[in-house]
Formats: C-alpha cells, sequence, structure tokens
C-alpha cells in the first residue's frame, strides 16, 4: 500500500530507522483485571500493523485510561507530544483518528504540530489504513474515525 502524502521509506534518523510509537485511549477507566480490555484490542491493533505492514523500531506506547477525546489535556498524549518536540518519534500509529482527538480543530492542531515535527501519523484501522502528513487528508475524514 503506498501513499504519495508519506514517504515512510525516507530516512529520519541514522541509519534510516524509523522510530513508531503508538498512542491508544479510553474514555472509561479500566479496572485492572485479567480480561481483555479496549485498550488491550487498540494496543493490539497498532502493534500487529507495524509488526505486519511497518519497517523501523517501535520505542513507545502511549496509554491514556479514562480520558475522553474531547480535550487534549491527557497525560499519556502530552509525554507524546513532548518526546515528538524532543525529536524521539518518527511515526505515530494509532488504531483510529479518533483516538488522538474526537475534536476537529483539536485534531488539526495535532497534525500540524506533527508536521511541524516532520512526523508521520498512520491510521491503522479502517477500510484501509490510512497515513497522514500533517493536515492532509482531514478534510475528507472531516476528524472522525473511519
Amino acid at each position: 500500500m503506498t501513499n504519495p502524502i508519506v514517504d515512510l521509506d525516507a530516512p529520519r534518523v541514522p541509519g534510516g530507522i524509523l522510530r513508531y510509537a503508538t498512542y491508544v485511549r479510553t474514555a472509561i477507566e479500566i479496572a485492572r483485571r485479567p480480561c481483555l480490555t479496549a485498550l488491550d484490542v487498540q494496543r493490539e491493533l497498532c502493534a500487529a500493523h507495524i509488526r505486519d505492514r511497518l519497517e523501523g523500531s517501535w520505542v513507545a506506547s502511549f496509554e491514556d485510561h479514562g480520558f475522553p477525546g474531547v480535550s487534549l489535556h491527557r497525560p499519556a498524549l502530552q509525554r507524546l507530544l513532548a518526546d515528538i518536540d524532543a525529536g524521539a518519534i518518527d511515526v505515530v500509529v494509532v488504531p483510529r483518528v479518533d483516538r488522538l482527538s474526537r475534536t476537529p480543530g483539536d485534531l488539526a492542531q495535532l497534525l500540524t504540530r506533527f508536521r511541524n515535527a516532520g512526523v508521520s501519523l498512520i491510521v491503522a484501522v479502517g477500510p484501509s489504513a490510512t497515513r497522514y502528513a500533517g493536515n492532509a487528508g482531514l478534510g475528507a475524514r472531516g476528524g472522525t474515525a473511519p
């Protein structure tokens, strides 16, 4: 699957190895229990996408438990953004775009920040996995999950 918007083969770090991070979120606080949770499913979807379709190094996983997508004030999201600002991440993989934000304005802000940092976004689930560079393609999605 190729996409002219993002060149994931372009080396961004010495040696050309891309550094992937995953971000997952649920608005409901999950009790720590042995059963499979929504975060487990999201985490596995992202991991499988990286493992099966991408080459590079998975460097971090960011998980927000019990935070709605209508605010950017989420601890793990803020850590992700700090790592992006520090140049530690090249590609962010999310299961669905609404995991980042359910607000189109906030999503556009995040995608602009990603673009300015040279970070690509991969949405792993949907009719076809989607890659975004900055805010390219946002209008077609309208800020909602596929």
